[in-house]
């Protein structure tokens, strides 16, 4: 009975190591990711400029940037006018940083999520 049981934990646990380790290796690849924000008329889009050779990883940087820095532009472009020194404006600027830093990696990870779950063939 002990043996069954431990079987069946074994079978369960499967999947959600697979899992687990798919979003490990998804996660190490996109630290290495690099890429920065344009704008064209107002609309954001991204150019990514260190790839992690796959374009699904390169995609949750690109996504997580999207989604998080066009709401705090005008903010920062309002700072960046009343802080000529750039001490000055880093430190005004740092609570704003910190909010984005909180958004990307929360989108990031919600990223790396769902690809591993579609990578593996996980419904959602």
């Amino acid at each position: 009975m002990i043996l069954l049981l431990a079987l069946a934990m074994q079978v369960a646990a499967g999947p959600v190591t697979k899992l687990q380790d798919e979003i490990v290796v998804i996660g190490q690849k996109q630290k290495y990711w690099r890429g920065y924000l344009k704008y064209k008329k107002d609309i954001p889009s991204c150019k990514t400029t260190r790839s992690t050779g796959d374009k699904a990883i390169d995609q949750i940087g690109c996504d997580a940037m999207i989604a998080c820095f066009p709401e705090h532009r005008s903010a920062l472009g309002s700072l960046a006018k009343q802080h000529k020194k750039q001490s000055a404006f880093d430190a005004a600027a740092k609570p704003i940083y910190a909010e984005m830093g909180e958004c990307l990696v929360s989108k990031r990870d919600r990223g790396i999520s769902e690809l591993a779950d579609k990578m593996l063939g996980i419904a959602q």
